[in-house]
């Protein structure tokens, strides 16, 4: 975008200037004359500038501060619609401002921090509507995924015990199912790990992908058994 202001900046004062410096009159030719028209081309080269960024289509933005602030363009794919997203964060900011506990504001937002890779801001917001509405299975659900994203292999204990409601509340999510089995398998809780693991199994269709390899794991666990 600075190219593209620095080309119409030039190409504008160029113009102007010689218009007036080529005028058959030697008035013009003093210095303070030579002065009052650079001025005028600087002026005009900037008023073009803020003309071109406010009517054109090419730079995305409602204004022309959010198209400088946003730099990108309707050909830049990628960066337009993380650009589109952030639009979209920013409005949800100022909704959540006016109304803290808008869940639907709060839901949304979390959902758009967490696509912009914003994972501990999602969570934050996550934790609020989970207080907000404590027995929301989707909002739990969400609040998980995002805990395991950022806690990767090693889900911590109040992880562990969100995932436990939730096994509650929902007895076959597959999910829950999982991470509580693989949990526990780590944790030498054989018995556990088996207990959740062949319910999860037969869930699974047979001869799948995750049915086979969870089929691994329960021989797994089974050898484990026998060692000890």
């Amino acid at each position: 975008m600075i190219i593209y202001s620095l080309v119409i900046f030039f190409v504008v004062s160029t113009i102007v200037f010689i218009s007036f410096i080529n005028i058959k009159t030697n008035k013009f030719y003093n210095k303070k004359k030579i002065i009052r028209i650079s001025f005028l081309a600087f002026s005009l080269a900037i008023v073009c500038n803020l003309f071109y960024f406010k009517l054109s289509n090419f730079w995305l933005g409602n204004s022309i501060i959010d198209k400088i602030s946003l730099q990108t363009n309707i050909k830049n794919q990628g960066a337009n619609e993380i650009a589109l997203i952030q639009n979209v964060m920013l409005e949800l900011e100022e909704k959540l401002n006016q109304n803290p506990n808008n869940i639907e504001v709060i839901l949304k937002l979390a959902e758009v921090r967490f696509l912009l890779g914003y994972f501990n801001d999602a969570l934050i917001l996550y934790k609020k509507a989970r207080s907000i509405v404590p027995n929301n299975l989707e909002i739990i659900n969400s609040e998980i995924k995002v805990r395991l994203v950022i806690e990767k292999s090693s889900p911590s204990k109040e992880t562990i015990g969100l995932l436990e409601d939730l096994l509650i509340m929902d007895s076959k999510n597959l999910l829950a199912l999982y991470v509580l089995g693989d949990y526990a398998y780590n944790n030498n809780d054989f018995i556990k790990a088996n207990e959740m693991f062949n319910t999860l199994q037969a869930l699974l269709k047979k001869d799948s992908k995750e049915y086979d390899e969870l089929k691994k794991k329960i021989l797994k666990i089974e050898n484990k058994k026998n060692e000890n």
